[in-house]
């Protein structure tokens, strides 16, 4: 509390200093001057007052709303998402009674390996130490206060692994039934044989030329889904040579191969089926479904690891919540409701 009284006294004698530096005559526009310098301060010194007001106690420990605008400021140049001083606070809340568990719990991390964890994410980043330090600096930290963070993160690991992560057991039976019931995820994708019929269009083109040229599209859809011979109208009417070489074909192709606008006209076909005209940037397709290839649903022993590792992220998040909210109904938090 102490250094924010200090902070306030050096607010107020900066301001006490510009009125006594201001020559103070008789004239309206130095005693308007005279004026706005005492509201000025007076203001100063109501924020100051404000910024001092404690916004949250924990156990022990108290947070101002001085610590929750320094918080927001470095959350700020981490990340876009803007988050409200009420959020920051329920932060800083959920960090201290962390802080306060790692303390009970007597876990401690060693200088060596708190260098040890700053030198792996230089190499994962393949960064100098000039570069790592000036990375760091865009953010608003030096190197020093750097480690001291990664140190809390490494304590908070340790922590959340030896009251959460060990108590976590994911059973063969689990996996099973995830598995079972999540056939969709397990499976490769489906593989579409299909052929087309393209128009390359011109947007300099004349009206008259679109309309002409529409006039085609359209007599060729018709003629298409009456059933007549695909190959021969892609052959006749495509105005692209590797498409009337090939007769349309486009061969098997998978939806991550595919625009999703040819994926949206193809994936409600049934075999034989000729969609609806398809506008891409390119030009305009009539698309035939040749034929579709289920996706083979992949092994159990192929699967395994994945669905095992979803389930532990998935109790994870779930052991994770019930303990911060176990942390906090054992401790005293008053929260002074300073911020909406």
């Amino acid at each position: 509390m102490k250094k924010y009284l200090v902070l306030l006294l050096v607010v107020l004698t900066a301001c006490s200093k510009n009125v006594t530096t201001t020559s103070i005559s008789g004239n309206n526009s130095s005693k308007e001057k005279v004026e706005n310098i005492v509201k000025e301060s007076q203001e100063r010194a109501i924020e100051g007052t404000l910024l001092n007001a404690i916004a949250a106690t924990v156990n022990d420990e108290v947070i101002t709303a001085f610590d929750v605008k320094k918080e927001m400021d470095i959350i700020s140049k981490m990340q876009p998402t803007k988050l409200t001083e009420k959020e920051v606070l329920e932060l800083m809340i959920d960090r201290i009674l962390i802080r306060q568990r790692i303390k009970e719990a007597n876990i401690r991390v060693s200088d060596d390996d708190v260098r040890l964890a700053a030198e792996e994410v230089k190499k994962q980043n393949n960064l100098s130490q000039k570069d790592f330090e000036a990375e760091l600096a865009k953010q608003g930290l030096t190197y020093e206060r750097y480690l001291v963070q990664l140190r809390e993160q490494i304590e908070r690991i340790r922590l959340v692994s030896s009251e959460v992560r060990s108590k976590i057991h994911i059973s063969e039976s689990d996996i099973q039934s995830y598995f079972k019931s999540h056939p969709e995820k397990y499976s490769e994708e489906d593989e579409y044989k299909i052929r087309r019929i393209f128009f390359k269009t011109d947007s300099q083109a004349s009206p008259e030329a679109i309309k002409k040229q529409m006039d085609t599209i359209l007599f060729v859809l018709g003629e298409a889904k009456s059933g007549k011979n695909f190959v021969e109208l892609a052959k006749q009417y495509s105005n692209d040579p590797e498409v009337q070489k090939d007769g349309g074909d486009l061969g098997r192709l998978k939806k991550t191969d595919m625009k999703p606008e040819l994926y949206d006209a193809v994936k409600n076909l049934s075999t034989g089926d000729v969609s609806e005209l398809v506008a891409t940037d390119l030009g305009i397709s009539i698309i035939k479904l040749d034929q579709r290839y289920k996706g083979r649903l992949k092994s159990y022993e192929d699967s395994k690891s994945e669905i095992q590792n979803l389930l532990y992220q998935e109790k994870t998040e779930e052991k994770l919540a019930s303990w911060s909210k176990e942390l906090r109904s054992k401790a005293t938090i008053e929260n002074k409701n300073l911020f909406k």
